[in-house]
């Protein structure tokens, strides 16, 4: 069957409407990803530096109790927290066991990590070695030098995924009813 003018006008239409409706899209999906991931770290950042100044007056902040403030801390904040001395070394983590600090990897050459020595705030988003998950990571310097010297919120990259995919939905959703109104 051959299509008359009026059809091919159309179908040319159609198809260069879901072509551009598919790039903006993708575009708007990868927009949308930053976006998402960069507020997380903004949120992890304002907890950080709460929880940084928490510590610092805390006289039980110790290097030899960090586990323990790791723990208590990643409880209340529902986060992985790590706690990291000068030298790299990491005193406490939220999601590590105690037995098993001492054989995690030295964090000295971590971005986020090198960043917060410097006096900066760190970000990074990378798969984490000790946990084997995607995570969004920020770092904090704390105010003791010589002590502690990091402290380092981390959530997992996943709930940004899941949040990207309801709204790639959402997007789809809009861009199905913008192609039916426009055709």
């Amino acid at each position: 069957m051959v299509l008359s003018l009026r059809g091919r006008l159309l179908a040319a239409h159609a198809a260069l409407i879901v072509a551009a409706l598919a790039i903006m899209t993708v575009m708007a999906s990868q927009e949308q990803r930053q976006w998402l991931i960069e507020r997380q770290q903004a949120d992890l950042e304002r907890s950080a530096v709460r929880t940084a100044v928490a510590i610092a007056r805390d006289a039980a902040a110790a290097p030899d109790r960090a586990a323990e403030l790791a723990d208590s801390l990643g409880r209340a904040l529902g986060l992985r927290v790590t706690l990291i001395d000068a030298s790299g070394r990491v005193r406490g983590d939220s999601d590590v066991a105690r037995e098993v600090l001492a054989s995690v990897e030295n964090h000295a050459g971590r971005p986020e990590f090198r960043a917060a020595l410097s006096d900066r705030v760190g970000r990074a988003v990378r798969s984490s070695r000790t946990v084997g998950r995607d995570l969004i990571y920020v770092a904090v310097p704390l105010p003791r030098p010589g002590e502690l010297a990091a402290l380092r919120l981390a959530e997992p990259l996943a709930l940004v995924d899941d949040l990207k995919a309801a709204l790639l939905r959402q997007s789809l959703l809009a861009a199905a009813i913008a192609l039916l109104i426009s055709v």
